[in-house]
């Protein structure tokens, strides 16, 4: 223990003192378990098995849980939990039993206490026991056809899930214990241990045996031909390996093209440098603003409360089905369908990023990865600071989009939509849905539904989604609103505004409605103007169309009021002076005579990003340039930004830079290491680069160069070629670039290195 209580001889003993010894032992163990064998924070659960003891009565066997601070919390005897109060009425229900930590008192008795003054004894009833006990609760689902577990609050930790019927709890096989919570006991952690050492056992014999065979292959290798051809074909090799994915591990050269920082040693202390396509100077300073426009209230473009920007517009309706009394030929009841509960992913507008500056070269070993930011063997896609884990790898790498001119960098997206970063909808009623063709590529603002009978209770959802194989695609809504029973309109039109959203020509897009209220809907029979069908729905994954009905609705898009619109915007501004501006914004943008283009006005002259040729208007280096937003676009469509999730970065490089590869490890010791650099934009008018190895403890030991030579290559890029020989029988090291310019707006890049070990 930490902590002791000193006793002496005939000293006097107080109730506190003995109080105190217990919490040392208490404050012992807690720290114990909090310290060594539970994660910082962790929780979690031993025992507590649930079993069916009957149809509506579970049995929890004894059992500990541990908060996050390591306190132990015990269940001595099994608990009965009575789930009749549960039970789902019509469909199914999925309840969790939870359990949480508390202090009781327990253990109650009758004790004498002596009075000092008279000694006289008198009886008292005490909780001899303070306990910290497990406590068991539940937490119940909702209701469904397809039900899901509930959410448990993180004041409970789980400990089962059990699915219930309208029957009660029909078998064990309902009861899913939450192994993720349960504690992992020390054997098993021994056991994985063992079987570990008994597989680096057998592999360390057939490692060893492989490197005494390399080394007698490179030996034997040495008189075969010359030295310069061998390192010519081995880091010709290396790039091989590197362009389609083969780790460069144990081999005896190396290659590094610089996509990713994977094979760079970003967490040295002594890293100055940033890896985007290449080695590039780090940032001197950064500064990133939102976009904002000039005046919140300027009267050229409408901001919606969703934050998206469109120029002026009005709103016209483009598709009637309903309007004439003749239309309106049935009366759909929404009760007489089944409930069921739908969760779809609510699509965000996908990315455009515009990059300019002379920081941006081009860099030519994008031949090696077409795809610029997005890693397929990870599955990540990033821009800008934002990373998105990618569903569909080989459809990410096609709608991925790149163009890079000198100076200028553009990535977008091929889709107005994306689900990267989409959040959730989840609506519970009674569905109906229409489908509709797209004749032209439009802005939707809102629908109106003709509704016969509002009911007084029951909200309507209305919900637009994607169609798939022609039916409604419930997991991919791209706007939604919710309108209260309240404000339903009986017997006549009820407007429902939606957050605009881009319908593309000859694309399908269902418009679903959902409601647990008995209102009834208008619909019309052989209607041929949707070119789409009435779906209703036994649950959400199984539709029944009705290909001769259509729902009576108006659809209504944005008519713009000009065919141009220029919008000031906020100023740009970074302190010692801009060289590069890096725009991200969600957008739709371009296509039929349609288009966006971020200005900035530098002297007196407004520029457009990707439309810069010549000298750079960064010269001097402004630290402030108004900027603007050009829309060229029709009175039927015009591209929109989401304002309030856009951003421009303002960035100046730095003059000097270090770059540190990670460790090399070839088969065998080495004395000889040749290392090529490709530089694109390199001068010697403005420019230095010296190439190191470090390696010994620590990798604290720099190795200069005993040779270096550059060469141009026909394209123009510079070829540096470095030589180190008598090292010290290297089993490891890493490459060191130490770089530099004289000039801010003179950078160059490192495109590639590789290099070859003897």
């Amino acid at each position: 223990m930490r902590k002791q209580i000193k006793f002496a001889a005939n000293m006097e003993a107080l109730a506190e003192d003995e109080n105190t010894l217990q919490d040392y032992v208490q404050e012992y163990g807690d720290n114990l378990v909090a310290d060594f064998l539970q994660p910082p924070g962790a929780r979690g659960f031993a025992g507590l098995g649930v079993t069916r003891k009957t149809s509506t009565v579970v049995n929890v066997a004894p059992g500990r849980y541990y908060d996050g601070a390591g306190r132990m919390y015990g269940l001595d005897q099994a608990s009965e939990i009575d789930l009749a109060p549960y039970l789902p009425s019509v469909s199914a229900r999925i309840v969790a039993i939870v359990c949480y930590g508390q202090v009781n008192d327990a253990h109650s008795v009758v004790r004498d206490f002596i009075n000092p003054a008279t000694e006289e004894a008198t009886p008292r009833q005490v909780y001899l026991e303070k306990q910290r006990q497990v406590m068991l609760t539940v937490v119940a689902g909702t209701e469904a056809a397809s039900p899901v577990n509930p959410v448990i609050g993180s004041t409970y930790l789980g400990v089962a899930y059990v699915r219930l019927t309208p029957a009660g709890l029909a078998a064990q096989s309902y009861i899913t214990m939450i192994a993720a919570n349960e504690i992992g006991s020390l054997d098993d952690a021994f056991d994985r241990v063992e079987t570990l050492e008994s597989w680096k056992k057998a592999v360390n014999s057939s490692v060893e045996a492989l490197r005494t065979e390399i080394a007698r292959i490179s030996s034997s290798l040495k008189g075969l031909a010359g030295a310069d051809a061998i390192l010519t074909v081995a880091r010709e090799v290396a790039r091989l390996r590197e362009e389609i994915g083969l780790p460069d591990v144990y081999t005896a050269s190396h290659a590094d093209v610089y996509m990713t920082a994977s094979q760079s040693d970003t967490a040295n202390v002594a890293w100055l440098a940033k890896v985007e396509e290449g080695v590039r100077f780090a940032d001197a300073h950064r500064n990133e603003q939102q976009i904002a426009l000039l005046s919140s209230i300027d009267s050229a473009v409408t901001v919606t409360p969703g934050g998206l920007m469109l120029p002026k517009y009005s709103e016209v309706v483009s598709l009637s089905i309903g309007d004439q009394a003749r239309e309106r030929d049935l009366d759909l009841p929404i009760a007489q369908y089944q409930m069921t509960t739908i969760t779809g992913d609510v699509l965000k507008l996908s990315r455009l990023r515009q990059r300019y500056g002379e920081e941006f070269l081009i860099c030519t070993n994008n031949r090696y990865w077409q795809t610029g930011e997005f890693d397929p063997v990870s599955g990540v896609f990033q821009k800008g600071g934002e990373t998105f884990t990618v569903a569909n790898v080989k459809e990410a790498a096609l709608n991925h989009r790149i163009i890079r001119l000198e100076r200028f960098f553009q990535d977008d997206w091929g889709e107005e939509y994306w689900e990267f970063g989409a959040t959730q909808k989840s609506v519970t009623g009674k569905l109906l849905a229409q489908t509709c063709l797209a004749t032209a590529k439009r802005w939707v603002t809102g629908y109106d539904l003709w509704i016969t009978d509002a009911a007084a209770t029951g909200d309507v959802t209305l919900l637009v989604c994607d169609v798939l194989d022609g039916k409604p695609d419930l997991g991919r809504v791209y706007s939604w609103v919710t309108v209260a029973a309240a404000d339903l309109v009986d017997n006549g039109w009820t407007h429902f505004p939606l957050e605009p959203f881009v319908v593309l020509s000859k694309s399908r897009y269902a418009i679903v409605v959902v409601t647990a209220g008995a209102h009834t809907f208008k619909i019309s029979n052989n209607n041929d103007y949707t070119q789409g069908t009435l779906y209703t729905f036994v649950d959400d994954a199984f539709a029944i169309a009705m290909p001769d009905r259509d729902l009576c609705f108006q659809e209504h898009v944005a008519k713009f009021t000009s065919t141009s619109t220029v919008v000031n915007l906020q100023p740009w501004s970074l302190d010692g002076g801009i060289t590069g501006i890096d725009v991200l914004a969600p957008c739709v943008h371009g296509g039929g005579g349609v288009g966006l283009a971020w200005q900035f006005k530098v002297n007196n002259t407004w520029y457009t990003l990707g439309k810069i040729n010549g000298t750079t208007p960064f010269i001097g280096l402004p630290a402030l340039v108004q900027a603007r937003l050009a829309l060229t676009h029709t009175h039927d469509f015009a591209p929109g930004i989401k304002l309030a999730e856009s951003r421009v970065a303002l960035t100046r490089p730095r003059t000097n830079g270090v770059a540190i590869s990670q460790a090399w490890t070839p088969p065998a010791a080495i004395t000889t290491v040749q290392i090529t650099v490709l530089l694109s934009s390199y001068s010697t008018t403005y420019h230095t680069i010296a190439v190191t190895l470090l390696h010994g403890a620590g990798y604290a030991t720099e190795a200069a160069a005993a040779s270096t030579s550059i060469r141009t290559r026909s394209d123009g890029l510079k070829v540096l070629t470095v030589n180190f020989t008598g090292l010290p029988n290297l089993t490891s090291y890493k490459w060191k670039f130490t770089f530099s310019t004289s000039n801010a707006l003179k950078p160059f890049v490192i495109e590639e290195a590789a290099d070859v070990a003897v």
